[in-house]
């Protein structure tokens, strides 16, 4: 993680966000509930993610945790068998794989998750703690908006200011809250018949089928008023982009060098349409509709489903990294042929770091 931190650092990213719980796991020890890191999966002790936070602290960069509820939960009913399911739409139950989201209208499970929020915010030296409230699938409208206000709560009792992904803005947004917008893709390039869903063989290689994939089509269709909600409500927005700024997102087969091609076709998530070097470096923040003074922040957001060593990771970052944060910090992007001529020397700091970038073919590295 401290070389991540390094290569955020060095190019002027002043967070990091760590997604910290997830289906698949809990990565942090709280003192207290020790059931949620108990077994033989790898997590960040106390002490360790407290080392972490002034390393990162160091370089002008904040941690920001997030502890992702209700949805995301299936590592928490593990540690903690029992917790009730929140309400579930009717005619969803049993027809789509989905880890059942919390219900916090249950005092125990409320108990639990503000025992939990007071732990990590008691970890954590930055100002903020994301609390997820992405991809609920599974519950109610209302009680989604219930889950949300309580985690917001819970954060908000021990000083803290909440960062939530975009969904949380369907709970209520006000001028104090920040939204991640990350759903800029329509129907988040699902399949929308049987033609479409065989043209992508990463999706039936993941056992996709056309009604799996119009159900999700059909979840994720609030998604194009969440923008509107959150401006409306004074809050202000994060942009991260899944359309370019998700670099867990496959590189375009036709611009990865042979030498690179195992590892490149391995990498990425399959929903996800492969895209080249030169479509991340063409994103125009301003085409969201999003005020200036309403931006909180750029983030690029690579999640680990496919990634087995940091090796991966950056393989994944470089060389997409630095047009995103350059974009960023100028609030636009620099002409195509003028940026890869500027990125063509980073080659040197990255072997100097021993950082393996993707050898794009569009760009004539030295």
């Amino acid at each position: 993680m401290r070389q991540l931190i390094d290569l955020a650092a060095l190019y002027k990213l002043n967070v990091v966000h760590l997604h910290l719980t997830d289906n698949e796991g809990w990565r942090i020890e709280l003192p207290g509930l020790p059931r949620l890191t108990a077994g033989e999966a790898p997590f960040y002790t106390a002490d360790e993610y407290g080392e972490l936070q002034r390393y990162a602290a160091a370089r002008f960069v904040t941690l920001v945790p997030e502890i992702d509820l209700p949805g995301h939960c299936a590592a928490l009913r593990a540690a903690v068998p029992g917790l009730p399911a929140a309400p579930c739409p009717e005619g969803l139950t049993g027809r789509f794989p989905f880890v059942p989201p919390l219900d916090l209208a249950d005092p125990g499970t409320r108990a639990l998750v503000e025992e939990i929020f007071a732990g990590v915010c008691a970890l954590t030296e930055g100002p903020y703690v994301h609390i997820g409230a992405d991809e609920a699938v599974g519950m109610t409208g209302e009680s989604f908006a219930v889950a949300v206000r309580a985690l917001r709560a819970a954060v908000r009792a021990h000083g803290k200011r909440p960062l939530g992904w975009q969904e949380s803005s369907r709970a209520g947004t006000t001028p104090d809250d920040l939204a991640q917008f990350w759903v800029d893709v329509p129907m988040m390039e699902l399949p929308g018949s049987q033609e479409e869903l065989e043209a992508r063989p990463e999706l039936l290689r993941h056992g996709w089928t056309l009604e799996l994939a119009q159900a999700m089509g059909r979840f994720f269709a609030p998604a194009d008023g969440d923008l509107g909600r959150i401006l409306a409500g004074g809050g202000k927005v994060l942009l991260s982009p899944q359309s370019h700024l998700y670099l867990d997102r496959a590189y375009d087969i036709a611009i990865v060098p042979p030498a690179q091609a195992t590892d490149a076709s391995r990498l990425g998530f399959p929903s996800y349409r492969h895209r080249d070097v030169a479509y991340t470096a063409a994103w125009e923040p301003h085409t969201h509709g999003v005020p200036p003074e309403r931006i909180a922040g750029v983030e690029a957001t690579v999640f680990g489903e496919s990634v087995t060593s940091l090796a991966d990771v950056v393989l994944l970052l470089l060389p997409r990294l630095p047009a995103a944060a350059e974009t960023a910090w100028c609030g636009g992007p620099s002409p195509w042929e003028e940026y890869r001529a500027r990125l063509a020397p980073h080659t040197h700091v990255w072997r100097a770091r021993d950082l393996a970038h993707l050898a794009t073919t569009e760009v004539a590295w030295e």
